[in-house]
């Protein structure tokens, strides 16, 4: 029994963190770099699709139990990899999309580490399936590469950044990366997604 309360504590807790992952109106073009021209331009309540150029910054915005954060992402250097380092368990039948992230506070409290990781991602080929390797964290080798992307609280002006893998099938070719506010399966669709063309 307290088992079973126990997983609906952390249920409960994951759902209202998700639907906390929600944009207030705020002046994109006030803050200290300029995000891409379709998104200060287009970003309303009801969008919902970003298109997002690799270089060009977009801004995440979250309120949680603890307090509203936001920071601005930047995907760079993207590249398909068969493994993230030479011990990998997964690289018989995982390939990667290796993607340089940097994440800056740009809020005036501090930033969660759990902004972004690997799963915030889902890729799909061009035929628009997914393609993205499921993975839970227990499976996924937790052995850092040198570089790689580590998640990390933040304050106000903070900045990380590293390597990003993202796992997806063997062989697989991907066409569109989007990172989604939240990818728990009942709250993707409301999701702000931010899309990527590779």
């Amino acid at each position: 029994m307290k088992k079973l309360l126990t997983i609906l504590c952390v249920l409960g807790v994951a759902a209202l963190t998700a639907c906390g992952t929600n944009s207030s109106k705020t002046n994109v073009e006030s803050e200290p770099a300029t995000p891409s021209s379709k998104q200060s331009s287009d970003q309303s309540d009801e969008q919902k699709v970003f298109e997002q150029n690799f270089g060009e910054p977009f801004y995440f915005e979250s309120k949680t139990m603890n307090g509203t954060y936001k920071v601005m992402i930047t995907l760079t250097d993207h590249e398909i990899v068969n493994e993230r380092h030479a011990e990998d368990r997964l690289k018989d039948d995982t390939d990667y999309i290796k993607v340089f992230l940097r994440v800056e506070n740009v809020g005036d409290g501090n930033s969660s580490s759990n902004v972004i990781d690997f799963g915030s991602f889902k890729a799909y080929n061009s035929n628009g399936v997914d393609i993205t390797k499921e993975i839970g964290f227990s499976s996924f080798d937790i052995r850092y590469v040198d570089g790689e992307f580590k998640q990390a609280d933040l304050r106000p002006n903070g900045k990380n950044e590293g390597y990003l893998y993202i796992p997806i099938e063997e062989e697989a070719i991907p066409t569109e990366l989007i990172f989604y506010e939240s990818t728990l399966e009942m709250f993707i669709a409301h999701s702000k997604q931010y899309v990527y063309k590779l």
